[in-house]
């Protein structure tokens, strides 16, 4: 009886079953908040490097036209156009951040320049811009105003303006420095 009992057993015994896997959806409360919270963070990195770009896209714009300018200088070799050219862009240039910028001239504006870098224009650069932009044959160092044109283009710190005002730190640097 005991064969029997032990048979009739067996078939009551079922298999063992283990317990389903622990699934990994529907999320627990603190995924959906920590997905939302990395979402918000992509969005905003990715409007803040938008902005950023569209910012400072007038430099690169500038430095393709002012390189333009330089390579019709080159066919040409005539320093005045080049330099009313060149002056032109870079006052296109500041008034992407101060209005104020496009009644400068002569030393005040080379001040104006050298404000908003911390590289100064070289002296080839200050003396084209004060006076050999405004003589009828003007004769300047193309190349070497190019180069600092250029430079102060992908340098210059439009920051330091505030209100169409140059910032007070940088209004004690406006000194004229040739004077």
């Amino acid at each position: 009886m005991n064969q029997q009992l032990t048979d009739i057993l067996k078939q009551q015994l079922r298999e063992a079953h283990t317990p389903d896997a622990i699934s990994w959806w529907p999320l627990a409360p603190g995924w959906w908040v920590l997905a939302a919270l990395l979402i918000a963070l992509a969005s905003y990195g990715v409007v803040k490097l938008r902005r950023h770009r569209q910012k400072n896209n007038y430099r690169k714009i500038a430095i393709v036209v002012l390189d333009w300018h330089y390579s019709e200088w080159q066919l040409q070799q005539n320093d005045g156009g080049y330099l009313q050219a060149a002056n032109s862009v870079i006052k296109r240039a500041c008034s992407h951040f101060d209005n104020g910028s496009q009644k400068l001239s002569g030393h005040e504006w080379v001040n104006y320049l050298n404000v908003l870098c911390e590289n100064e224009l070289s002296d080839a650069t200050q003396t084209a811009l004060n006076d050999a932009l405004y003589q009828k044959q003007p004769k300047a160092e193309i190349k070497k105003v190019h180069q600092d044109l250029r430079a102060w283009l992908a340098a210059h710190n439009r920051l330091l303006v505030t209100n169409g005002e140059v910032g007070a730190d940088a209004a004690l640097a406006a000194e004229p420095k040739n004077a």
